[in-house]
């Protein structure tokens, strides 16, 4: 049986909140990396200090044991766990924020597990004409109509983000507040049948304005963390523009780099491998 037959078996009642998706396009180990590393900082584990065993694991997601073992061996190497033959599965101390490789689909599921950890609240969603900026990021035609989410993400009974997304009608006609109140946008997009291929990012120190101070809870011209995101499909077309609004003082990004040299040039780049996406 293949993992993407077995994962339409993992049970609802009792296991994981979030079931693996054997259609998407992020791969199965990936979809569990993610939604243990979620768990994992929710506490689910805390009690034991250990995970499940891996039988354990591949019983509750219904997936292969190459499957579990894939993303245990992530998870060990960002520092969440500790393994050693014929022992349980340890937890480390609890960190706030954990490496990710810089490659698109590790960050990918990092964006992902940031999402699960957080809870959603649908501020206002509507469709409405694209401005002329938006309409030149999204490519469409000025006017045309797009999804506009407004979402505020809480963690720990504290505000830590506000999240203003766009979507052209053709990649999702209809979007439900449920949804968008339970899961990550990205992960509705995958689950579309989307393949996320390209995600252009920009990081930018700003002030909060007074539309931003009241749902952050922050005084005005507090300082805020913006990243703003661009994920484009296999196709090359935007499929959401996203401004995400931290606060400074609940939220750190991080990176790693290394210097690769080029073998058939001379010139040397700088290539992230380790990326951090987690609250300070």
């Amino acid at each position: 049986m293949t993992n993407q037959a077995r994962a339409s078996s993992a049970p609802t009642d009792g296991g994981p909140s979030s079931p693996l998706d054997g259609s998407a396009a992020i791969p199965l180990y990936r979809q569990l990396l993610a939604d243990l590393r979620r768990r994992i900082f929710a506490g689910e584990f805390d009690r034991a200090s250990q995970l499940p065993s891996e039988a354990g694991i591949e019983r509750a997601y219904g997936v292969s044991r190459i499957t579990v073992r894939r993303a245990l061996q992530e998870l060990e190497q960002q520092g969440l766990i500790q393994r050693r033959q014929g022992r349980p599965t340890r937890l480390t101390p609890r960190r706030l924020h954990g490496p990710a490789e810089a490659e698109l689909d590790a960050e990918l599921v990092n964006i992902l597990s940031v999402g699960f950890r957080t809870e959603t609240r649908v501020i206002d969603m509507a469709i409405v004409p694209a401005s002329a900026e938006i309409a030149a990021r999204l490519d469409v035609r000025p006017a045309a109509p797009v999804h506009r989410v407004v979402r505020l993400r809480r963690m720990g009974g504290a505000p830590l983000c506000r999240s203003l997304a766009y979507l052209p009608v053709g990649v999702m006609e209809s979007l439900s507040r449920a949804t968008l109140e339970s899961e990550p946008l990205l992960l509705v997009l995958v689950r579309s049948g989307l393949v996320i291929d390209r995600v252009e990012q920009s990081i930018a120190a700003v002030t909060a304005t007074p539309e931003l101070a009241g749902p952050l809870e922050v005084e005005e011209h507090a300082p805020l963390l913006l990243i703003e995101r661009l994920f484009r499909d296999d196709r090359g077309r935007p499929v959401q523009l996203v401004y995400l609004h931290f606060r400074a003082d609940r939220y750190r990004y991080g990176m790693t780099f290394r210097t690769a040299r080029d073998k058939q040039q001379s010139s040397t780049r700088v290539e992230p491998v380790d990326m951090i996406a987690g609250e300070s």
